[in-house]
């Protein structure tokens, strides 16, 4: 064969393979949820489901100019799942692309979505068993993140099912109070994220009315493992107020820690830096680490969306009164308290 001959096969080629990459990123990602959820059923597979704002969120775009557009990922992710994403633009001319913004909204509320990205993995009926954000370090790396926060989520829920079975069947409170110890470790394992931890937390409070007076020590364990993992309701902060009302045992402080960890807006800021205030007045937190990170991001929050430079500068020096070893923080704290 000629080198002209060679030159057009290899273009040739070239072309396909342009054209099977073309092809391959497009038309995988469906827009409609309910035709996606009919598609994984035919195709006995879960569901990737993609919450973005796809024209004003960084961290989306971040995530499908890394991620999600590359081929390496969609030949990789759709073995197993169906991938869905919902948007959420702003612009008017991208917003009437959207097929069904309605049923969007819906779904956004029913898995309790606060920001974006959020990536949800569930089966075709719905029931999420994992959950995943942007992380960065590209395709391949994405894949084994959410295989790893997969198989997580998936061992969180089953253990969920062994411990109340066996929490069921347990004789006495003795044997009662193994099951729930091993269900609070359980769910500090899987963290306030988890999609079982409401489930989890659900088992560890069996612990407040086993051992309601404390003398145990169970309800102590459960009480500050609920508070970390976020799923400490009203009853729940009360009863810590009560059985730690100063802080003592750092039950209170556990509480604003899975506060902070939920801000997503200004609202949850304030929300955060008003449960601050209260451990602020019972003395700060015992552990100096978490009680440096706690102010820090109070005086960072003030000083930047809140606007409230007086407030900053009274964190930061709190802050910096706890001596935070981190060179790069106190630094930001100093630039604060100068500004």
């Amino acid at each position: 064969m000629s080198h002209s001959h060679l030159a057009l096969a290899a273009l040739i080629s070239l072309s396909g393979s342009l054209l099977a990459q073309d092809t391959a990123k497009a038309d995988v990602w469906f827009a409609d949820f309910d035709k996606a959820v009919l598609a994984a059923k035919e195709a006995k597979k879960d569901l990737l489901v993609d919450f973005t704002g796809s024209d004003w969120c960084g961290w989306c775009i971040k995530l499908h100019e890394e991620v999600f557009q590359h081929v390496s990922f969609l030949e990789g992710a759709q073995k197993q799942y169906v991938l869905v994403a919902l948007d959420f633009p702003q612009d008017d001319a991208i917003k009437a692309k959207v097929p069904n913004p309605a049923r969007n909204e819906e779904l956004q509320q029913k898995y309790g979505i606060q920001g974006f990205p959020t990536i949800l993995l569930m089966n075709p009926e719905g029931e999420v068993y994992a959950k995943a954000s942007y992380q960065p370090g590209g395709p391949e790396k994405y894949l084994t993140y959410i295989e790893a926060e997969a198989k997580k989520g998936k061992d969180a829920l089953a253990s969920v099912s062994t411990f109340s079975g066996e929490l069921a069947k347990a004789a006495d409170a003795a044997a009662k109070k193994v099951v729930i110890e091993k269900a609070i470790e359980a769910l500090g394992k899987a963290g306030g994220d988890s999609v079982a931890a409401p489930a989890l937390a659900k088992v560890v409070k069996e612990a407040l009315t086993l051992d309601a007076d404390n003398k145990m020590g169970l309800k102590a364990q459960a009480l500050k493992a609920i508070l970390a993992a976020g799923q400490g309701d009203d009853a729940v902060v009360g009863m810590a107020k009560e059985l730690d009302p100063k802080n003592e045992n750092g039950l209170f402080e556990r509480y604003v820690e899975s506060v902070f960890g939920r801000v997503n807006d200004e609202d949850t800021c304030k929300a955060a830096i008003k449960a601050l205030e209260e451990l602020d007045g019972l003395g700060g937190a015992k552990d100096k680490e978490l009680g440096v990170r706690l102010l820090s991001n109070a005086a960072m929050w003030c000083q930047g969306p809140l606007q409230d430079s007086a407030n900053a500068k009274k964190w930061a020096q709190k802050a910096k009164d706890l001596k935070p070893e981190n060179e790069r923080m106190l630094k930001m704290l100093e630039e604060i308290l100068g500004s």
